[in-house]
C-alpha cells in the first residue's frame, strides 16, 4: 500500500521531500488499523495504551506514575491501583483524557 502510493518500489527509493507525507502516510495507516489489534493481539493493545498515557503522563505533564494513577482515579471515578486491573474501555477513555489534558497545556 506505502509502495503503491507513493509509487516507488522500496523505502529507499523515497525522495527527501516527500518524506513528511510518508511520516504522515504512515501515522494515519497505523490509526486506521489501530482498532484491530485490539481483538487479534489484546496485549499489544494495551501496550499501546499504556505507553500513550504514561509516555504523555510523564513528558509532557510532569506527572509521576502515583499523579498518572490518581488522574485516572479521579476520571473513572473508582480507584486505580494498577492500569492492568483496568477494562478496555476505561483504558482506551484515560488514554483519550491524557492526550486532551496534555493538549489544555
Amino acid at each position: 500500500m506505502f509502495n503503491n502510493t507513493f509509487e516507488i518500489s522500496t523505502y529507499r527509493e523515497l525522495p527527501g521531500e516527500r518524506y513528511e507525507d510518508a511520516v504522515q502516510f504512515l501515522r494515519e495507516a497505523k490509526a486506521r488499523n489501530f482498532p484491530k489489534i485490539r481483538r487479534k493481539d489484546n496485549e499489544l493493545w494495551r501496550k499501546q495504551h499504556y505507553k500513550t498515557i504514561y509516555g504523555i503522563g510523564k513528558k509532557a505533564l510532569g506527572w509521576t506514575d502515583d499523579e498518572i494513577l490518581a488522574f485516572a482515579s479521579l476520571k473513572l471515578k473508582k480507584t486505580v491501583k494498577s492500569m492492568a486491573d483496568v477494562g478496555e474501555q476505561d483504558l482506551a477513555r484515560i488514554a483519550r483524557m491524557v492526550r486532551a489534558e496534555s493538549k489544555k497545556r
